[in-house]
């Protein structure tokens, strides 16, 4: 045989739902005790959902032994749980023995595959109640989700900046969550959820590897962690207004802000130690934390109308701080030690207290509650207050907190909340011998149930003789005290019973409902179907219509089709005609373009020889001068000949004179040095020196002549110029106003 724990076929998160995931695999079929086999809700994948009705599970809450579902692992066995068509339900009977320690509690609780949370009716107040009012609402949710279903993502956890600017967590897994972040859902960031999106909502908060426990007062669309949840994530559980289901959660863990940590710390740290605020009942208090050597001590004084202080208690030892709700900013819970001095037990701040010795406290803002939360969990840390950092876990998991309270016990599942046990002055043999229940979780819809472990069952122990009561009058009072306790038992037992005769009413209304959407359903079924054949023959004309159009444009279309062979044909001629006037329009181009070239080249000469007879006006200008004009310029022209014969021979002369004379130097010198040899006489000398003076002359007149023949060769050089320009204007068919 092979065990299926309970949460292989149940839904732990809300004992609501028996889930089976392929039992069908392992050879076994449910059935509901004593009864025929349950009403399959939904198949979903490979995962069939069955519904137990209500007196099914009352009657299962009556038994008082836990059920055990077994699977034949052989194929025989398999073969004989299908002939019964139905499940083997084992019940363990009592060995008698009392369990002495909590080992042997653990082996017990491992040893028993616990489905649900039997117990005495007793004790089954709010579990009854939840199972009860609950079941049918999750059933019909279920189903009308499993109608409705909508894709996830509608809405999205976004953390609100210092700038008022929101961040979306999905995008950013890496943001910093602390104590005094604010976090929100919404569409988008600038699109906000409101209540035709979301129906409601419930936060829940775990540490690592631990559960997800859910934070009471914490059902709206924003949420502000506080300091007792650092070191946790988040999570929160959104039902839609059409019925379905999302969850959003944190990435990273919540931490206090890292000034304001340290500043606590350093505080507590001080003989003075950190003091803040906080009114009880309109009565204001100081109270100032400190960590001594025992742990946290808490200074407390009351503040009086002239602001004035008053003692209250001098070393508080022991105390802790919780949150109730976190639906309110400033609220939180002050759970006073058991002090073994009676003045300190009838002090105002135990009057003030509860029976349970819980205070509440109201700071002055959410930032003094924070502070003092911070400064309380760093005094009551057991290590090293350096050693503590902002995102580490100062507030254990309540489950672990256990105060006294009234008979019945009644675990809360949060943070911050004390779970209680039985009274400590009661009598020990009046302790249950039943498992503590687990809450119920929120309405989670999970396919898939958790593996979560059992807890423990703690075992029944007795009382020794010696401290059980011998005299008459004390077992009278005990017995006063039972039957006293028996009839408001019996009064509870009433007013249950009538709860359940209210919620069996409501449970009946639900499925009248249910039946009444049923019918809705298969009547628009029916209009669907109608409506269906309906459409089905109005697209069948539709379809005969669009035949007849579209043989018609079949033959439109082979009408085109002849117009389009013939444009064809036309379009080609054109094609051709079209090559041969641009060969012809390129000649054209090439002919222009030579003749253009021409014409730049003329326009380039043309200009030159504006600029040529614009300098030879000027040339003829400055020959011109002094009242000369082309007559004169002519007449030297023709005179050019003769001219040119006398410079021929006055350059002859010039020679012929250059030549005696040279022969008269030589002579001269001859002349004079023989004269000097000889000693010639004045005549001599003077025909000597007459001779010098026409060697003079005949050198000026050189001179002359020079002058004359360098004049003669410009003019010579002008004419020609003229001559030839004159020449050039007369072949180029210009008039004489151009030139």
């Amino acid at each position: 045989m092979k065990r299926l724990e309970f949460s292989d076929w149940t839904d732990v998160q809300t004992h609501q739902i028996v889930v089976l995931p392929r039992l069908e695999e392992h050879g076994a079929l449910l059935s509901s005790p004593g009864s025929a086999s349950p009403h399959a809700l939904h198949q979903i994948n490979e995962t069939i959902v069955y519904d137990w009705s209500l007196e099914e599970i009352l009657n299962l809450l009556k038994q008082q032994s836990p059920l055990r579902l077994h699977v034949s692992e052989d194929d025989d066995a398999s073969a004989s749980f299908e002939e019964k068509n139905g499940i083997q339900v084992v019940e363990e009977e009592e060995s008698g023995e009392e369990k002495k320690d909590c080992e042997d509690s653990s082996r017990l609780s491992k040893a028993t595959s616990i489905t649900l949370p039997f117990s005495p009716m007793s004790e089954l107040s709010s579990w009854t109640k939840r199972v009860v009012s609950e079941t049918s609402k999750q059933v019909n949710k279920y189903k009308h989700q499993q109608q409705h279903k909508q894709p996830p993502g509608i809405v999205s956890l976004f953390l609100q900046s210092n700038t008022g600017a929101f961040l979306s967590l999905q995008k950013s897994s890496a943001q910093e969550i602390t104590n005094t972040s604010l976090l929100i859902l919404r569409k988008s960031a600038t699109e906000p959820a409101g209540n035709d999106v979301i129906h409601s909502c419930q936060w829940y908060a775990k540490a690592d590897n631990d559960e997800w426990r859910i934070l009471p007062g914490a059902t709206d669309t924003a949420f502000q962690p506080s300091a007792d949840l650092a070191g946790r994530f988040l999570r929160c559980v959104v039902h839609m207004a059409d019925f379905s289901t999302l969850t959003c959660q944190t990435e990273t863990k919540i931490q206090m802000v890292p000034t304001l940590f340290q500043g606590i710390r350093q505080a507590t740290q001080k003989t003075t130690g950190y003091t803040s605020v906080c009114m009880v009942k309109d009565v204001m208090f100081r109270v100032s934390i400190s960590r001594t050597e025992s742990g946290c001590a808490l200074r407390v004084e009351q503040v009086l109308a002239d602001h004035s202080t008053k003692l209250v208690h001098e070393q508080l030892t022991g105390a802790h701080a919780s949150l109730a709700s976190y639906a309110t900013p400033k609220d939180f819970q002050l759970h006073l030690p058991l002090s073994t001095n009676d003045e300190d037990n009838h002090s105002l701040l135990y009057e003030l207290a509860d029976r349970e010795r819980i205070l509440s406290c109201q700071a002055l803002n959410r930032l003094g509650r924070e502070s003092f939360l911070i400064a309380l969990g760093i005094a009551n840390y057991k290590g090293d207050s350096s050693s503590c950092q902002p995102s580490m876990q100062l507030y254990p998991v309540a489950a672990e907190l256990r105060l006294s309270t009234p008979p019945l016990p009644e675990a809360i599942g949060t943070y911050g909340v004390p779970s209680s046990t039985m009274n400590a002055a009661s009598d020990e043999t009046k302790r249950s011998t039943t498992p503590p229940r687990s809450p119920i979780p929120p309405n989670i819809f999970s396919i898939t149930p958790s593996r979560s472990p059992i807890p423990p069952i703690p075992f029944q122990r007795s009382t020794s003789l010696d401290t059980r009561a011998h005299s008459p009058n004390e077992q009278t009072k005990q017995l006063l005290e039972l039957q006293r306790q028996n009839a408001e038992l019996q009064k509870q037992i009433k007013q249950w019973q009538n709860e359940k005769a209210v919620l069996q009413a409501a449970v009946d209304a639900r499925e009248n409902k249910l039946e009444h959407a049923q019918q809705e359903i298969a009547q628009l079924k029916n209009e669907l179907e109608a409506q269906e054949k309906r459409e089905s023959e109005r697209q069948e004309q539709r379809i005969v219509e669009l035949q007849s159009a579209v043989e018609q444009l079949t033959k439109e279309l082979q009408e085109k089709d002849t117009l389009i062979a013939t444009l064809q044909v036309e379009c080609k001629a054109l094609e051709d005609k079209y090559q041969q006037g641009q060969v012809v329009v390129e000649a054209h181009q090439q002919e222009h373009a030579s003749l253009t070239m021409k014409l730049q080249k003329l326009k380039a000469e043309r200009c030159h020889f504006k600029q040529k007879n614009e300098s030879l006006q000027k040339e003829i200008a400055v020959i011109c001068k002094n009242g000369r004009t082309i007559r004169h310029v002519e007449k030297l022209i023709a005179d050019d000949a003769s001219r040119q014969q006398e410079v021929a021979l006055l350059r002859n002369q010039k020679k012929e004179a250059l030549t005696e004379l040279e022969h008269y130097r030589t002579a001269y010198q001859e002349a004079k040095h023989a004269q000097k040899m000889a000693g010639l006489d004045l005549d001599v000398t003077r025909l000597l020196e007459r001779n010098a003076e026409l060697e003079r002359l005949v050198g000026e007149l050189t001179e002359f002549v020079e002058a004359k023949e360098s004049q003669l060769e410009t003019v010579k050089r002008v004419n020609e110029t003229l001559q030839a320009e004159i020449h050039s204007l007369a072949q180029a068919h210009m008039s004489n106003n151009d030139v």
